[in-house]
């Protein structure tokens, strides 16, 4: 009875667990860690029209090619906007998602529901996984694990089962997963080694639509390599190192990974490249360790002649999602490891030390109860450990400051930890702590120009335009010549009120970026406020609004445009406009102001009206023109009353 019990509910207990375990999770915000690049800062999501969508498959250098997570993130967008509950939610239902598959999956290979409990709970509350659940831009990691999950368990159904509406499940998974990232172009592998597990190495393992599998990952894969690397802008630091070099960095990854399962302690957002200056320096660390293991395993189950499917299974799901991230093919990344890389390969290894002792706990009769009784109580207090290590790294992952300040008290050499705890600092409007950081980082790197631009924004926050100007300038100078830069360079100039210069640096700015709605608008407030140019300022609020048709004080300034053109109508238009998309503004004086004027001219324009219609001037246009500011005035009634009059007339 007890055993039906647990069998009952093993996977509703490990849900219920992860679940709690992760709420804390839900109330973090963004952090200034690729969160502005793919959300806050990107345009491409800010609607979910078929347009928009379709435009998100185009690819561009600026992204990694993964269509399906930006499609996620625009789902969310449209939900709650820049709330980031919405986001921290979506990672946290994924991520339950796959604990659940990890459940389903394991314990169809394993045939052991307390072997598939204890690897979905551990995999589910492992503090290594942290950052791929509590990371919003981590999305395309939990996302592609997801179909992975899904995929290969709907293919262990299929092989049960024969239905083809099942294998077409599992190829739509493929699909789905390669665009919520490129990685699933192991997907095929995965499914190579369910074969071979079932049915060993033949002819027939190489089932035509795995070939298929392969031919598309192979294909995929060519896809996603020319274009990562199309981006000559960037900067591989793998390049820095020798090749003999580069295969230590490969073996220096796997250990790397591995040892964090077991011992997840020292976590960060950002490592750094580690010093390889030969191979003598390097070997006795890391590829001592490495071998050691490897060959203890070995010895271990050729010696048994136990287990070895399992032990296949364990080493595959591990090494295939390290791959393509430990730079066997060079990539661009801040740091040669990172958390999020290992939360598919965390499986395999915690599936496979939980089998072994399972099997040798339940087969071996010299195995006392008082053993087995001890096992269960290490577990437990496994279990408790990484549970609090897990609520701790949760709290690290609140915020940008926090988390760069958890990376500089681990390792104060990292110069991006510094530049981006300064940018955290910006937007906690903490200028000098920023100016602060940002010199540590220079000291550390001085030919990063992300650094400068950082402190250029800070100076310029705190008046301090000319040095603000000079960072830029120097940003741009060692090749940050993002459309960022330039606007912020030209906000400046604004400020310094030397126009001339503002319009040359916002013109480059959109130059850059020619969606940029921010730097429209910005334009249209140096024309209007500085050269006193309202039809020109208009043309560029509109084109803002064109970007962003939600810009709010796009149309309140191109209501004092209209204003000072004398066109009420159109002022007041946008005004109404403005309100309907910002509550709580009729209290804002200058805008109050700005109505009075507005309705001054109206009443003004009704009173020509008037005066034309009594003396039979162009009757029938004055009573449609007439209707119009009414319906702005709210009178419906008179309203509709010179629309019939001006309806009953016949035209000229």
């Amino acid at each position: 009875m007890k055993q039906k019990n647990f069998q009952k509910f093993a996977l509703p207990v490990v849900l219920l667990y992860v679940a709690l375990l992760y709420i804390p999770s839900l109330y973090n915000g963004f952090t200034t860690w690729d969160d502005p690049l793919h959300i806050l800062e990107n345009p491409a999501i800010k609607s979910l029209d078929i347009k928009s969508v379709l435009a998100l498959f185009i690819p561009s250098v600026k992204y990694m090619y993964h269509p399906l997570t930006m499609i996620s993130f625009a789902i969310d967008w449209f939900l709650g906007g820049d709330h980031p509950l919405y986001y921290h939610a979506t990672n946290y239902f994924l991520h339950l998602s796959n604990v659940a598959l990890v459940y389903l999956l394991i314990n169809k290979i394993a045939q052991n529901r307390t072997t598939a409990f204890l690897t979905a709970l551990i995999f589910g509350i492992h503090p290594f996984n942290v950052e791929t659940v509590a990371w919003i831009s981590a999305r395309k990691d939990i996302l592609f694990s997801f179909f992975f999950l899904l995929g290969l368990t709907v293919y262990l159904r299929y092989k049960q089962k024969r239905n083809f509406t099942l294998l077409l499940f599992v190829f739509f998974c493929y699909i789905f997963g390669l665009l919520a990232k490129p990685t699933m172009v192991i997907f095929p592998a995965a499914l190579l080694l369910v074969e071979w597990m079932q049915e060993g190495l033949s002819r027939k393992t190489l089932r035509p639509i795995i070939l298929l599998f392969f031919t598309l990952s192979f294909l995929y894969g060519i896809f996603t390599f020319l274009l990562s690397s199309s981006d000559t802008s960037v900067d591989f630091a793998i390049l820095t190192y020798s090749l003999p070099q580069r295969i230590l960095l490969i073996v220096y990854s796997f250990t790397f990974y591995f040892l964090k399962i077991f011992f997840p302690v020292s976590l960060s957002a950002v490592y750094s490249y580690p010093v390889l200056i030969t191979l003598k320096d390097y070997l006795p660390i890391t590829l001592t360790i490495l071998t050691a293991l490897g060959a203890m395993l070995i010895l271990y189950f050729a010696a048994r002649k136990k287990y070895q499917q399992e032990l296949v299974f364990a080493v595959v799901v591990y090494s295939l999602p390290l791959i393509f991230v430990t730079q066997v093919l060079p990539f661009h990344n801040s740091s040669v490891t990172a958390d999020h890389y290992g939360y598919l390969s965390s499986i395999g290894v915690i599936f496979f030390i939980l089998f072994h002792l399972e099997k040798y706990f339940h087969s071996d009769l010299s195995v006392q109860k008082i053993h087995l009784a001890l096992l269960r109580c290490f577990q437990m207090l496994v279990i408790v450990v990484f549970s609090l290590l897990t609520l701790q790294r949760i709290a690290v992952w609140k915020e940008g400051k926090t988390l760069f300040t958890d990376v500089i008290e681990k390792n104060n050499s990292i110069w991006l930890a510094y530049n981006n705890r300064a940018n955290a600092e910006i937007q906690l409007n903490e200028f000098k702590n920023s100016i602060l950081d940002c010199d540590t980082a220079l000291t550390l790197n001085p030919h990063d120009g992300k650094i400068y631009y950082n402190r250029g924004n800070a100076r310029s926050y705190l008046g301090e335009y000319s040095a603000a100007i000079s960072d830029y300038d120097s940003a741009i100078s060692l090749g940050f010549s993002s459309h960022l830069v330039f606007y912020n360079k030209g906000i400046a100039y604004t400020q310094l009120h030397r126009a001339d210069s503002a319009l040359l640096s916002l013109h480059e700015a959109i130059k850059r970026d020619s969606t940029f709605a921010q730097a429209y608008f910005s334009l249209g407030f140096l024309f209007l406020d500085a050269l006193h140019k309202p039809n020109d300022a208009i043309k560029y609020f509109t084109t803002a609004l064109r970007y962003n048709p939600v810009y709010r004080e796009a149309l309140y300034q191109r209501s004092a445009a209209y204003t000072e053109l004398n066109e009420p109508w159109n002022a007041l238009q946008d005004l109404v406009t403005y309100f309907s998309l910002n509550e709580g503004t009729q209290r804002n004086v200058p805008l109050a102001k700005l109505i009075n004027r507005s309705l001054d001219s109206l009443n003004g324009e009704l009173i020509k009206l008037d005066d034309a219609i009594n003396q039979n001037i162009d009757v029938r246009n004055n009573y449609f023109r007439r209707s119009k500011i009414y319906s702005l005035l709210g009178d419906s009634t008179r309203t509709q009353n010179d629309l019939l009059l001006a309806r009953s007339m016949k035209k000229p």
